[in-house]
Formats: structure tokens, sequence, C-alpha cells
């Protein structure tokens, strides 16, 4: 029965990447679709404190550096949004 019972890896640069770059880019109800925006929002993904998508310990040093890339990539897909609307 202890395979069904598997530890969940702890995620790495690339893993907490991905997440943030998947939050900036459902975390704007303007941005991406109202299902993707909502499902994001109720799953709790949106909120400034969530890491990743599941409760487990994030290194540090990653999110540190994801947390930056997010901010560079919310900062430019702004820019660029607010650019075509012009």
């Amino acid at each position: 029965m202890n395979f069904l019972l598997k530890e969940r890896h702890l995620p790495g640069l690339r893993d907490i990447f991905i997440f943030r770059a998947q939050k900036v880019s459902f975390g704007e109800p303007d941005q991406s679709s109202p299902v993707d925006y909502t499902y994001w929002k109720e799953k709790g993904w949106i909120s400034p404190e969530a890491k990743y998508y599941v409760n487990v310990p994030v290194n540090p040093v990653y999110n540190a550096i994801d947390w930056m890339a997010e901010k560079m990539l919310k900062r430019k897909i702004r820019t660029e949004l607010a650019e075509t609307r012009k």
C-alpha cells in the first residue's frame, strides 16, 4: 500500500517559474479568459502569498528569483497592453 502514498517532490526553479508565469497570465481579468481567472482565483493561486500550486516548501532563493521574474513579466505585459490600447 505504500506505493500509493507518493511523496510530493519539492518544486525546482523551473517549476516555480512556470507557476509564476501562469500566475501573471491568468491573474489579470482583462488578460485571460474569465474562466481561467475565476479558476485561479478560487484556488487561491492569484494571492500574493501563493508560492506554488500545492502547499510544499519552496526554496527561498528560487522564490526570490521567480518573484523578480514575475514582477518584470507583469510590467512588460501591462506596458504592451497599454500600447495596444492607444
